[in-house]
């Protein structure tokens, strides 16, 4: 026989063993938000997704929103070309960990402005007394575009700051307006998972948030019968 949902209070939220349970929120609850951090072999994602679908709630991947926003802010991955090993063959190119290069067609604005800047920083403005470096003149030989600004970084650049500003946009971004489920508390520009938290929690702006943790465990091999 089915076992019976228990009754809970109405800011009280169940995910029990490796598929969740889930329990209906009381319409009393003007909102809702969580974040889900599960075991990959507990669902992953999935938990997430399943949770945004039953409450009719928007659904978050804090991982897609950065991708999102290196992109808009044209932070692209350096690569550079890796001659042949053979010698009718073709270079190939290869990007270098850690080395980032800016695309001068990007010009963003807002949340991914300080994306790009957190790489490439603007130039200070002239000390007072000091003048501005002179424009080129015009009609002087054409030495082709300026080859692209480059930037090696290995980590340290996504502070709480600007991830909490990263989901605040994307909250006003989605159509749901009743709260937000997070699919998972890994980025890895900010391998710390209580800050990516925290940085959730105060772009919420004091609304509650819960926190749902999915593990796995491996189920134990069979006891051999004693002869």
């Amino acid at each position: 026989a089915e076992q019976a949902v228990p009754e809970v209070s109405a800011q009280q939220l169940l995910v029990e063993g490796a598929v969740g349970k889930l329990q209906p929120l009381e319409p009393d609850v003007a909102s809702f938000h969580a974040v889900v951090h599960a075991h990959p072999l507990a669902g992953g994602a999935n938990i997430g997704r399943r949770m945004a679908r039953h409450y009719n709630v928007g659904l978050v991947d804090i991982q897609a929103t950065v991708n999102e926003l290196l992109s808009e802010a044209g932070v692209v991955p350096f690569q550079e070309e890796v001659p042949p090993e053979e010698e009718d063959g073709e270079p190939t190119m290869r990007v270098v960990p850690g080395k980032f290069q800016l695309d001068p067609a990007c010009h963003p604005t807002d949340v991914a402005l300080a994306f790009q800047e957190a790489f490439f920083p603007p130039p200070p403005p002239p000390e007072e007394g000091e003048e501005a470096p002179p424009a080129e003149e015009e009609g002087g030989e054409d030495e082709g575009p300026p080859p692209p600004r480059t930037v090696e970084i290995e980590e340290g650049w996504l502070t709480e700051s600007l991830l909490e500003r990263a989901v605040r946009r994307r909250l006003m971004d989605i159509d749901c307006v009743r709260g937000a489920v997070f699919t998972s508390l890994d980025v890895k520009e900010l391998p710390d998972r209580a800050a990516v938290a925290r940085s959730v929690k105060v772009a919420l702006a004091g609304k509650s948030l819960w926190l749902v943790n999915v593990g796995h465990e491996a189920t134990p091999p069979p006891e051999e019968e004693e002869e």
